[in-house]
């Protein structure tokens, strides 16, 4: 799941949208700058960086129009 926006939740106590998303192996994608980009349809790819200790770690997002 994608969003543009710094978070998918504002202020959730128990974070239950991130909680929710990640028990249905839902990888969720946030901070994406899309004003930009047209309606249609895309091949998303999500490149992050390998940290080891991190739970989560800065990414290249490509769209690739389909």
């Amino acid at each position: 799941m994608g969003i543009d926006y710094l978070g998918i939740e504002h202020s959730q106590p128990g974070h239950v949208t991130h909680t929710t998303l990640m028990h249905q192996d839902i990888v969720i994608i946030e901070g994406l700058r899309l004003f930009h980009i047209n309606p249609g349809r895309y091949f998303f790819v999500c490149l992050p960086l390998a940290v080891i200790g991190l739970e989560a770690a800065p990414a290249r997002a490509i769209l690739i129009e389909e």
